[in-house]
Order: C-alpha cells, then structure tokens, then sequence
C-alpha cells in the first residue's frame, strides 16, 4: 500500500453528489495513473495496475467520470490479498471516501474467497514523511488492521487485517481459492 494514504488531508467532500464507490476495471486504469502522479507522487505503472486490476477485486470512488479514490492489490496467497496502493484525491481526503472504498475492498475481497489482507506503509517512498505515514498508520487502526512488522525506527510497517473476524459463523468458508475476477 502508499505512504500517503488517508494522511491529514484538509478538504471535505466536494461540492455535490458523493462519489460512486464501485470495482475497478481496466478502463479505469488511465483513471489511477492519473490520480496517482496527482495525489501520489509516484510514477504509476499502467501494466502493473492492469494486472492487478484483472487478477483481483479492486476499488475505485468516482465522481464526474473522474477516478477521485481507488484501492488495488494482487493475491500474495490463494487466500490472502495484498492490497498494493491507495489513493484518495487531496480534497476529498477525511470525506469519507477511503472508508468507503476500504469498506467496498474489503467486502469484495471477502466475496472473492479472500480470508486475510495483507499491506504496507512507508515513508520512504517518493513523497512520503514521518508526518504522513502516522496519519495513514492511524486511518488503518481505525478500519481494524493492525501492524505485525516494523522496520527501523518505524520507517515501515507491514499491517495485516483477519477478515474471517467480521464474519458469521455459518458464513465461513473452510476451503476452496479465491474466484478470480
């Protein structure tokens, strides 16, 4: 996942209605690189988010045909997503908006026969700070994933969530891999 995750944005939602919160598919691809270089700044890799998008359920909020959040992963096991990066548009931050795609991620996930999810924040990529990694780190408490793994002086952190634990007894499943998408 990004350093800059749901860190201490300033605006609100934006004027109108709030955006739409749905999977992601290829079209949406040139949507993430863009978000991405604006909200990110990193360099996307249209193939790299292709795959992912192709092989496993990702996310995206948008609003005026325009991709303003997304979330995307790839398996790291038959059972486990690794959710690779995320973005919500600097004036939709602390809208809102990431919960809602984390929620939506993490229930097509579950859906798709995924038992756990899998991340990582730093602040060492391009971009990133102290400052905005602690405001990422805090958005992922809150949605209930907690830290297995801290390098240095907490430069990065590896987060894991359990979604078997939101689930009813007589809804888990105790075989079978992931359905792709």
């Amino acid at each position: 996942m990004d350093a800059v995750l749901m860190e201490g944005g300033r605006g609100g939602a934006a004027e109108g209605a709030a955006p739409v919160v749905r999977l992601a598919g290829p079209a949406d691809v040139p949507g993430i690189c863009a978000l991405i270089g604006r909200g990110n700044r990193r360099r996307a890799e249209p193939g790299e988010i292709r795959r992912c998008v192709l092989r496993a359920p990702c996310v995206v909020g948008c609003s005026g045909g325009e991709v303003v959040g997304f979330i995307y992963g790839e398996p790291f096991a038959p059972d486990v997503l690794e959710w690779r990066n995320m973005v919500v548009a600097p004036e939709l931050r602390r809208s809102g908006l990431g919960t809602r795609i984390v929620e939506k991620g993490e229930m097509e996930a579950r859906r798709h026969g995924y038992r756990a999810l899998v991340g990582s924040n730093s602040w060492l990529h391009a971009g990133g700070s102290p400052g905005r990694s602690a405001g990422a780190r805090a958005f992922w408490h809150r949605m209930g994933w907690r830290e297995v793994l801290r390098t240095g002086a907490g430069d990065t952190v590896v987060i894991v969530k359990d979604l078997d634990q939101r689930r009813d007894a007589g809804d888990r499943r105790t075989s079978g891999r992931p359905r792709a998408t």
